[in-house]
């Protein structure tokens, strides 16, 4: 209990002031109190034990295989403590300048042109010299001489930690951004999945915010509309993971099943699917219903549960 000394406060108190209950107790008490000298004592608290080190790519894949597409599913959107922790990971990982650059919006720029160098100098110098000042392209430079070795995770984690900083950018410099964007892309005459990936991620997140596009409207109620985008879509994910036609097949073979629990009974076959048919697809699945979108959602979960998607094998798949 807190004693009360404003006299207004004591309206409130619920025990006698703190002399009073100390007389009764005490009688022989002179009303006044010792100051007592703290002793200095060693701490007793154990040291921080270290993190366990971050699980290898092939565990979090097993970890993937054992959840069944529901739970994926459910899990969209849910942080977990698992995956606060695993957050945590990351960002430790990175250094602080790269951390510190991701905070201004002319460093979040070239943290993404840095993940998109290639090494094709030639074609991609034409597009950097059209940076604004020569601090930005060194430090898309830097980005790129370490992206390389990182594991897929590192790279959509610096996506994500980029765009609160990009959405501090004028109209003007965001168009001029996506321009550059564009550009870098196309530099080589082709485009990757992780390319594709990056693009549609940042322009989804951001167009929206800058007005650029207006939500799509709903005009999809069932997989029946959308038989074709459905086929792409699948065969893109079993073709960028499997290792073997069989394989592919397998993985094809776990979405045919979820799409039967929902009444659609389509037989699927390995085929190679390109990012355009992947991009039309998308924009039509973007104006499915919400339900849709998540059986949608749940098919593809079964066909990637199946194959070990990697950063490198999403390269091997371009326009």
């Amino acid at each position: 209990c807190i004693e009360n000394s404003a006299p207004f406060l004591g309206l409130f108190a619920t025990h006698p002031p703190l002399p009073e209950r100390i007389k009764a107790i005490l009688p022989e008490w002179n009303g006044e109190f010792v100051r007592a000298t703290p002793k200095t004592k060693t701490s007793s608290r154990q040291p921080a034990r270290p993190r366990p080190p971050m699980p290898a790519p092939w565990q979090a894949a097993a970890a993937v295989i054992a959840a069944t597409p529901q739970n994926v599913v459910d899990s969209i959107g849910q942080l977990s403590a698992a995956d606060m922790e695993n957050a945590a990971r990351l960002r430790e990982a990175m250094p602080p300048e790269l951390l510190e650059l991701l905070r201004d919006p002319a460093g979040a720029q070239a943290a993404i042109f840095g993940l998109l160098i290639s090494g094709d100098e030639s074609a991609e110098d034409a597009v950097l010299t059209k940076l604004p000042d020569d601090q930005t392209l060194h430090a898309a430079r830097q980005i790129a001489a370490h992206a390389g070795s990182w594991h897929s995770t590192h790279a959509i984690a610096l996506i994500d930690l980029a765009i609160p900083a990009l959405r501090r950018l004028t109209p003007d410099e965001y168009h001029r951004f996506t321009g550059m964007l564009d550009a870098l892309i196309a530099s080589d005459q082709q485009i990757d999945l992780f390319e594709f990936m990056l693009q549609r991620v940042l322009r989804r997140h951001l167009d929206r915010w800058f007005r650029v596009v207006s939500p799509a409207k709903q005009r999809f109620r069932s997989f029946q509309q959308l038989l074709p985008e459905l086929e792409a879509l699948l065969s893109a994910v079993s073709g960028a993971g499997a290792r073997t036609p069989q394989q592919a097949t397998e993985a094809l073979s776990a979405g045919q099943t979820i799409l039967a629990e929902h009444g659609v009974y389509l037989t699927l076959q390995p085929r190679p699917a390109s990012l355009d048919e992947v991009g039309a697809a998308l924009e039509k699945f973007d104006a499915a219903t919400p339900l849709l979108k998540k059986q949608l959602l749940m098919t593809c979960a079964a066909v990637a549960s199946r194959v070990a998607l990697s950063w490198s094998s999403c390269r091997r798949l371009t326009l």
